[in-house]
């Protein structure tokens, strides 16, 4: 439960379990989540929730309500597309509700080039959006998964990467651009099997502090840092 501010009150935090097994606790007297064996995911956790256009016009009041602590809004995907939908809304509410949020971006790219283009992108709608670091909560994070670009017959036009190698420089080529422009917060996103295959680098893996995995335990393997979000 926490304290309401302002209010006086408590709330009971809706921190329910998990379809597949995962389940909330405490440890250390914080909030902590644990694997279905009942082994420790992670201590002094909080409940946050990942939004783009596909949830629709949230009520983030009721969000609040609901006892969700945090959220990762989607800012848009790949360059030259503008915002998602919902993204300025979701970051305007979530400002006046003093709820934190961190951003995430749907990769495209393909190479170095795709990859600053992108990294210009986010900047580009940030600033847009009136978004500086130190709005940021939680970290601005690359999306890095399996996409398909065909052309209007089906036809592939481009294809997603498949060495560690490239994915290392796209990484790389991404991180400079928001570094430059004073972003400093930035994580790589993606999934446990994804990351054990064509995304299986420690330089990647080193980045990678929010991992999405639908059953019982989270099995990557490579968090490097005690900081980890597993979207289950």
């Amino acid at each position: 439960s926490s304290s309401e501010s302002g209010s006086g009150s408590v709330r009971t935090a809706a921190l329910s379990d998990n379809t597949y097994g995962g389940y909330w606790g405490t440890k250390s007297v914080t909030a902590a989540f644990f694997n279905a064996d009942g082994s420790l995911f992670v201590q002094q956790a909080s409940r946050i929730i990942d939004v783009s256009v596909h949830q629709g016009d949230v009520n983030w009041t009721k969000v609040k309500q609901s006892g969700v602590q945090g959220a990762i809004i989607r800012i848009g995907y790949a360059w030259d597309n503008g915002f998602d939908e919902e993204a300025v809304r979701n970051i305007t509410w979530c400002k006046r509700l003093g709820i934190p949020f961190g951003i995430y971006l749907y990769s495209y790219a393909y190479d170095v080039d795709t990859a600053s283009a992108e990294g210009a992108n986010v900047t580009a709608l940030l600033k847009k959006a009136g978004v500086s670091p130190g709005d940021l909560s939680y970290p601005i994070y690359y999306d890095l998964e399996d996409w398909t670009w065909d052309d209007s017959d089906g036809k592939p036009i481009h294809v997603p990467p498949t060495s560690p190698a490239t994915y290392e420089a796209i990484i790389g080529a991404w991180y400079k651009e928001l570094n430059f422009a004073g972003y400093s917060d930035l994580c790589v996103y993606s999934y446990t099997s994804r990351l054990n295959g064509v995304l299986q680098s420690s330089y990647i893996w080193s980045k990678t502090t929010w991992v999405a995995q639908y059953g019982a335990k989270n099995e990557f393997t490579g968090f490097t840092s005690n900081s980890r979000g597993w979207q289950y």
